[in-house]
C-alpha cells in the first residue's frame, strides 16, 4: 500500500475489486454547465466579508489538489479508463480552474484574513490527503469533496447570511453542486481502477476526521454564517461517519447529476 506523500497516517486501505463504473451517468454528468458570476460583486455586509476572508482558506483548501489528482489520473490512467470516464475527469480540471478564476475575484472584494494560521493548517492538511497512487489519491479526493458538499448545505440554507447575498450564494452553491459531481465521477473512477467499497468508507472517515479537526477551530467565523458550533460538529460527525450516510445527507442531491 502506498504511504502518504508525507508519511502520516492517512494512506488508505488495501483494496478490493469492483469495476462497474456507471459510464452512462458519467456521461450525463459531462453535459451539467453551471452558471457562474463573471465577477462577485464586494460584500457589503462586514463580518460577513471577514468570515468569509477567515474560511476561505480551509474551504477551499482540497481545489488545487484536486485538479492536481485530476490531472495526474487523465495522464497516467486514461488507457485503463473509458472514453466518458476520461472526458469526466478533464471536465473535473475545468471545473477546478474556473473555481479558482472565480474565488481569486471574489478574494479580491474581501478583507485580509485576520490569522495565517488557517491558511498553514490547510496546506498541511492538503499534503496529508495526497496519494502518489492515483486511485487512492482520487477517493480521498472525493471523501474531502463529500465533507465540504455537506458543509456548504449549510451554509447556503435559505435565510442564513449568505443566501441573502445572490452574487455569493451563486458562488458558494456552485461549488458544491460541482463538488457533488466531481464526489460521483472520483468514488466511480476509484472503483473502476480497484478501489473497493470498504476502502472508500476508510478514506471518508479518515479524511472526514482531519477535515473536522480543520475546520472546528474556526467556528467562530462558521457562527457568522448562520451555522454554530454544534451544528458544525453534527455535519463533520455525519461525514466522517459511515454507517447509514447517503449522498443526499452530503448536499448530492439526485438533481446535482443530469437526467
Amino acid at each position: 500500500m502506498p504511504p502518504a506523500a508525507d508519511g502520516n497516517n492517512l494512506a488508505i486501505a488495501p483494496a478490493t475489486v469492483n469495476t462497474d463504473a456507471g459510464g452512462s451517468k458519467l456521461r450525463r454528468a459531462c453535459r451539467i454547465a453551471q452558471r457562474w458570476p463573471s465577477s462577485p460583486r464586494a460584500v457589503a455586509d462586514d463580518a460577513l466579508a471577514q468570515a468569509i476572508s477567515d474560511l476561505l482558506p480551509v474551504l477551499i483548501c482540497g481545489e488545487a489538489s484536486a485538479e492536481q489528482a485530476f490531472g495526474r489520473a487523465v495522464q497516467s490512467l486514461s488507457a485503463r479508463l473509458p472514453a466518458a470516464m476520461t472526458q469526466a475527469l478533464r471536465s473535473i480540471e475545468d471545473d477546478e480552474r474556473r473555481h479558482g478564476r472565480v474565488l481569486g475575484q471574489l478574494c479580491e472584494t474581501l478583507p485580509p484574513p485576520r490569522s495565517q494560521r488557517p491558511a498553514r493548517a490547510a496546506a498541511r492538511f492538503v499534503r496529508q490527503i495526497q496519494q502518489r497512487d492515483p486511485a487512492r489519491h482520487l477517493a480521498n479526493i472525493a471523501a474531502l469533496d463529500a465533507a465540504l458538499c455537506r458543509v456548504l448545505s449549510g451554509v447556503c440554507q435559505p435565510g442564513r447570511p449568505l443566501a441573502r447575498n445572490p452574487a455569493l450564494l451563486a458562488v458558494f452553491d456552485g461549488i458544491r453542486r460541482d463538488e457533488a459531481r466531481h464526489v460521483r465521477i472520483s468514488r466511480r473512477t476509484a472503483m473502476h481502477l480497484g478501489l473497493g467499497t470498504d476502502v472508500l468508507r476508510h478514506a471518508r472517515m479518515t479524511v472526514g476526521e482531519a477535515f473536522a479537526a480543520l475546520l472546528l477551530p474556526q467556528a467562530a467565523a462558521f457562527a457568522a454564517l448562520g451555522i454554530d458550533e454544534t451544528e458544525l460538529r453534527q455535519r463533520l460527525k455525519a461525514s466522517a461517519g459511515v454507517a447509514g450516510s447517503t449522498d443526499v445527507d452530503d448536499g448530492i442531491e439526485p438533481e446535482a447529476i443530469a437526467s
